[in-house]
C-alpha cells in the first residue's frame, strides 16, 4: 500500500528494508554518522540560488529533502598500525540515501542526479576511491507502468574486537526493494564519484514527471581507501537538475561538504 506524506501519495512503497550495517557491540574501528544534505530546499529552474534561501516561495518547481547515514569500517587489522597497509588492511564507507522529491506542477523530459565524490588533494589525486551505486542503471524489473528495484548489498568484513585480542568476521548486509511508477532510478559510477537519478520512464511512455508526487530517495554508495593517514577527507553532495528548456544539465541546485573523519 503507498504511504501517505503531507497530503500527497508517495508514488513508491518501501516493501521491505533489512539493515545489517552495524557489527556487534565491541567490535573497533567502527564509526556511523547522520547528516541532512538538505532539508525541504525549494528548487527553482530560472535561478541557481537555492543555497542562500532566495527563491520565491511562490515560484518553486520542487523541494528536496536529502538525508545520509554514513557506515565506517577499518577491515583486516588496526588502522593505527604501521602495517595496516602491508597486511592488506582497507576503508570502507557505505552511504545509505534517503529523502524525497516533491514535485509541485507536472515537469516535462526533466530528470534529477545526485552526485557524491571526494574532493581532491594535492592536485588531482583523490584518496578515496567510489567502487558502487545501487540499484544500478537498468537493473529494475518492469510492471506495466512500475519499475521495481532491490539494493541488494552483502560483504564480510574481518574486523577486530575485544580490544584488539580478537577477530570476527562481521557480516554486513542491507537490502531494501521499492518500486518507482512512471518514472525510474539510475545508478553509475564515473571516473572519480558515484551518481544515481530519477527521471521519467519513457518505456512506459512517460515523457513527463509526474505532478503532485513525492519521490522518494533511496540509494547505497561505496567507497574504499587503504591510507588512514590521508583522513579527514572532504566528500562533495551535489545536486542538479536536467531542464529542457534550454536543454543541458543546470547548475547545481544544492551542494553540501561534509568532513569524513575516521572518529572510530
Amino acid at each position: 500500500m503507498a504511504t501517505e506524506v503531507e497530503g500527497h501519495v508517495d508514488d513508491n512503497d518501501s516493501r521491505r528494508l533489512e539493515n545489517r550495517l552495524v557489527p556487534p557491540i565491541g567490535t573497533m574501528f567502527f564509526g556511523i554518522e547522520r547528516f541532512t544534505v538538505a532539508d525541504r530546499v525549494l528548487m527553482c529552474f530560472t535561478t541557481n540560488s537555492a543555497n542562500n534561501g532566495s527563491v520565491n516561495p511562490d515560484r518553486f518547481d520542487y523541494t528536496l529533502t536529502w538525508d545520509v547515514t554514513m557506515y565506517k569500517y577499518a577491515v583486516n587489522g588496526d588502522p593505527t598500525s604501521p602495517n595496516f597497509v602491508s597486511n592488506n588492511g582497507e576503508i570502507y564507507v557505505i552511504m545509505v540515501h534517503r529523502g524525497a522529491i516533491e514535485c509541485r506542477d507536472t515537469i516535462p523530459g526533466m530528470r534529477f542526479r545526485f552526485s557524491i565524490g571526494p574532493r581532491p588533494v594535492g592536485g588531482n589525486s583523490r584518496p578515496v576511491i567510489p567502487l558502487t551505486q545501487l540499484p544500478r542503471t537498468g537493473s529494475g524489473t518492469r510492471d506495466d507502468k512500475s519499475m521495481n528495484y532491490d539494493i541488494n548489498y552483502s560483504q564480510t568484513f574481518d574486523m577486530l574486537n575485544n580490544n584488539g585480542n580478537s577477530q570476527i568476521a562481521f557480516d554486513a548486509r542491507y537490502f531494501e526493494s521499492f518500486n518507482r511508477i512512471e518514472t525510474i532510478q539510475t545508478g553509475r559510477v564515473p571516473a572519480t564519484t558515484v551518481e544515481f537519478g530519477i527521471e521519467a520512464d519513457t518505456a512506459a511512455e512517460v515523457t513527463t514527471i509526474p505532478p503532485y508526487k513525492v519521490h522518494p530517495i533511496h540509494g547505497l554508495s561505496i567507497f574504499t581507501n587503504q591510507q588512514p593517514a590521508t583522513w579527514p577527507v572532504t566528500f562533495n553532495f551535489v545536486h542538479d537538475s536536467w531542464s529542457p528548456s534550454p536543454g543541458g544539465w543546470v547548475p547545481p541546485r544544492a551542494e553540501a561538504l561534509r568532513l569524513v573523519a575516521l572518529d572510530f
